[in-house]
């Protein structure tokens, strides 16, 4: 979509802030929502047993804690996920950003970056 609409500037013209946004992108893509969020969501694609769910969905939770950590961290005194523009990760992030907070997670008082 950001390649189809190139006037949007959603990907950077700068080679290494281009690799930095597709960086991000793919550790988003497949740690935080398939891996992390798909443990908590979707506990019957790591396990086959139910009894079992609860163990995957405490997991989930712990990384999606460790992911958002990560994520302020590196958010922290920045405008934008790469630097100096905003980009298709800052959409990616308020997706989970979001969701987040309509599951009731504190996110403006745990992640305010």
């Amino acid at each position: 979509l950001a390649r189809r609409h190139p006037e949007a500037q959603l990907i950077p013209k700068d080679p290494e802030a281009e690799a930095r946004c597709f960086e991000w992108m793919n550790w988003l893509s497949t740690a935080v929502h398939a891996v992390a969020f798909g443990q908590v969501v979707r506990p019957q694609r790591f396990v086959t047993d139910a009894k079992d769910y609860p163990a995957v969905i405490a997991k989930g939770l712990q990384n999606v804690g460790t992911a958002f950590a990560f994520i302020e961290q590196q958010l922290h005194g920045r405008n934008w996920a790469v630097p100096d523009q905003y980009t298709i990760v800052d959409a990616y992030l308020l997706f989970f950003y979001l969701g987040s907070k309509r599951a009731g997670n504190p996110m403006q008082e745990r992640y305010p970056a």
